[in-house]
């Protein structure tokens, strides 16, 4: 799969495409519903399929410090459309002169004059260019104008409950894990290279793999059952922490698991992590011996579960 970044780097090679356009943070049910259809057609007028993303998020564009955290990061989501047959992936930097592009210019510059886009295909919910005044109709008149047809998705639901980023981030919010992994269609992941800690957690006998993830903040903080996987080992479960260690206050944004029955030198490799289940909010405890206390009643009910 071939990631573009940015408009100005489209070539004339990149012309003659079948063209979705969204955040899909998440690449969730929904999304997945928007590739199958896209992959489709692309098959039918044999041309590449090619997903039109943004980074960043816009709503961390107007929204900066309040905008809802991700559901994945932006690598995160490259890999998932990469594993779902994306031929390529046009990531647009949202920035003013994006925020400022009116609808019929979006249109004119990026899907006629940049991809020749032959088809495109949308969500239900779709809004685009300044002010959001482009939506499904306006893109089908365009399409009529320039040459190339429209569809959209209809909204996919999941026991009764609309597939969208935004009922996810409700979801981890509460610590649903259980419901998020349905309408994702998987569970809730953190990927990152394993770093050196302060090897606290050896000397309580709890030995931990430490990755620093890139978040203002992230979806869900505390205590987790998780499964870990990376390239060439196995899927191993374990106890899992998001947070800022209250206790030791050092502030800074860390993901630690404790795998359970394993052992493996992981340094500087890359490694997966599934939230399965909550099992408590991150708190602040007196002193380490409390802390220690409490991670062995942790581990216990990870076993459990």
């Amino acid at each position: 799969m071939e990631v573009i970044r940015g408009a100005y780097s489209l070539r004339d090679s990149h012309h003659g495409s079948v063209v979705s356009i969204g955040n899909f943070d998440g690449v969730h049910r929904g999304h997945c519903a928007i590739i199958e259809r896209l992959k489709s057609t692309a098959r039918e007028l044999s041309l590449p399929c090619v997903v039109v993303t943004f980074e960043p998020h816009p709503l961390e564009y107007f929204a900066g410090t309040e905008a809802p955290p991700r559901i994945m990061t932006f690598r995160q989501k490259v890999e998932a459309l990469r594993e779902l047959g994306v031929d390529r992936v046009l990531c647009l930097r949202f920035d003013e002169e994006l925020a400022n592009t009116t609808a019929e210019g979006f249109v004119k510059q990026l899907l006629v004059d940049g991809l020749g886009a032959r088809h495109v295909l949308v969500g239900d919910d779709f809004r685009f260019g300044k002010d959001r005044a482009g939506d499904f109709g306006f893109l089908a008149g365009c399409g009529s104008r320039f040459g190339f047809s429209v569809d959209n998705t209809p909204t996919v639901r999941i026991d009764d409950e609309r597939v969208s980023s935004s009922a996810i981030r409700v979801c981890l919010a509460k610590g649903d894990l259980e419901t998020a992994a349905r309408l994702l269609g998987r569970p809730w992941q953190v990927s990152g290279h394993v770093a050196h800690g302060d090897k606290r957690g050896r000397e309580w006998g709890f030995p931990t793999l430490n990755l620093y993830p890139r978040w203002a903040r992230p979806p869900v903080t505390g205590i987790f059952a998780v499964r870990a996987r990376w390239e060439g080992g196995v899927d191993v479960a374990g106890a899992g922490y998001i947070g800022r260690r209250p206790v030791i206050e050092d502030q800074k944004l860390v993901v630690e698991v404790h795998l359970l029955d394993y052992e493996a030198d992981l340094y500087g490799k890359r490694v997966s992590i599934s939230f399965l289940r909550k099992i408590r909010d991150d708190i602040s405890f007196e002193n380490m011996d409390e802390l220690s206390l409490r991670m062995s009643k942790d581990v216990a009910l990870i076993r459990q579960y």
